[in-house]
């Protein structure tokens, strides 16, 4: 089972010793902060949930783009 989050396992992290270089943010908000906890190493934290931040297709976008 997953401990529960908290701010002393992220607060650890050695942030200045991260190479951002391999990060390439591909504009979708919730991927790009999921690859840089990788990144980091750190814990998501539980209120960042993938369906808060999937954008519901709008079912007359390819209809607009057809036109």
């Amino acid at each position: 089972m997953d401990n529960i989050w908290n701010f002393q396992d992220n607060e650890l992290i050695e942030t200045d010793k991260v190479d951002l270089k391999p990060f390439k943010p591909v504009g979708r908000f919730f991927d790009d902060v999921l690859t840089l906890t990788k990144l980091y190493g750190i814990k998501l934290h539980p209120a960042l949930r993938e369906s808060s931040y999937r954008e519901a297709k709008d079912p007359n976008e390819s209809e607009m783009q057809e036109e």
